[in-house]
């Protein structure tokens, strides 16, 4: 059997093949190579080809065992650039044979892929004789991304007023007034901490080389009022304060603000200043470690703090109700209540 093309020619004899190279053609050894790796001949000697080159226009014997002589069928393949798919189209005259999956996959792996050949694919494109047609046959495993860096909180983001439940008291009864809504800190308490970001997992492409995972998103961490990070990765409070939320930030305040003290409120304990817009309503109290000021009116409730309180408005006793302050107290009007300064 020969096979003869303008390049090359091809002689099959009992004691082996040889190969001649047309001498007056010009053109690469590497051609020469891929060209010999299209064809099911087992046993190449790659250094005898080499001479077959260098000796243009001789016969040459490349191999001593050998499979069919088959011009009837060569590949072309496609790689992509990331080095992560292999496609391979079998380009034949016709359709009277085809190459077997071990032929298949040792051309695969002369191409010098090392990892991910899909032999179900390659078996299925002989059994549907697919041709003239790339199909994806290797493809490595891509790297995956690390988890993205996150906020761990160890205090509470605030609660809406409508989602508030008052709390059961031991005997059975309902305390509206003590709502909880209130979260104070001491200086160096822990408010949050970064967790991650974290490594991704490595990947390999089709040649087994390894493809590094990037790493998940991190978070940069930003003092605000009344507090400081340590550790690269933990917020913690300056001061003794009231933790509020705002803008997905956290910051210490040693002031909290009302629209009104009641029913949404409850009552009202903290450690610093203490301001009320409107009204403080019947049955409600205010403990302040600061000063406390009220801009509406004041109804049989009770008033407690540290420094100076101010009542802007007007206060309404009933004899039920008290202003009890550590500086001095500053009233518009009082009817039937206890002060004391």
């Amino acid at each position: 059997m020969v096979i003869k093309m303008k390049k090359y020619e091809l002689r099959k004899n009992s004691d082996g093949i040889y190969l001649k190279v047309n001498d007056k053609i010009d053109y690469e050894f590497d051609d020469l190579i891929a060209y010999l790796n299209t064809l099911e001949i087992e046993g190449i000697d790659i250094k005898f080809v080499k001479i077959a080159y260098e000796n243009k226009g001789k016969f040459v014997k490349i191999a001593e065992n050998y499979g069919e002589l088959s011009s009837d069928c060569r590949y072309e393949t496609d790689i992509s650039s990331d080095k992560m798919k292999m496609y391979i189209k079998i380009v034949s005259a016709n359709t009277r044979k085809l190459p077997s999956i071990n032929a298949m996959e040792e051309y695969i792996k002369k191409q010098g892929v090392r990892y991910g050949i899909r032999k179900n694919v390659l078996q299925h494109i002989l059994d549907e004789k697919i041709i003239n047609r790339y199909v994806l046959v290797v493809k490595g495993d891509y790297p995956q991304k690390g988890e993205n860096a996150y906020m761990k909180y160890y205090v509470s983001r605030p609660k809406d007023p409508k989602s508030v439940k008052p709390s059961e008291l031991e005997n059975g009864k309902v305390d509206f007034k003590n709502l909880g809504i209130i979260q104070t800190v001491k200086a160096n308490d822990v408010l949050a901490e970064k967790i991650g970001p974290f490594e991704g997992n490595a990947g390999k492409d089709i040649y087994g080389n390894e493809v590094n995972a990037e790493k998940g998103d991190d978070l940069i961490l930003i003092e605000t009022e009344n507090t400081k990070i340590i550790e690269n990765s933990k917020i913690v409070a300056k001061i003794d304060g009231v933790v509020e939320f705002y803008d997905d930030k956290i910051r210490v305040l040693n002031m909290i603000r009302f629209e009104e003290v009641g029913v949404k409120t409850g009552n009202i304990e903290f450690h610093g200043s203490v301001i009320v817009d409107s009204d403080v309503n019947s049955d409600y109290s205010i403990k302040s470690g600061d000063f406390v000021k009220v801009f509406g009116n004041v109804e049989k409730a009770n008033i407690d703090a540290l420094k100076d309180i101010y009542i802007y408005g007007s206060c309404y006793g009933k004899n039920q109700g008290s202003i009890n302050a550590g500086g001095s107290v500053v009233l518009n009007f009082a009817n039937e209540l206890k002060v004391f300064a």
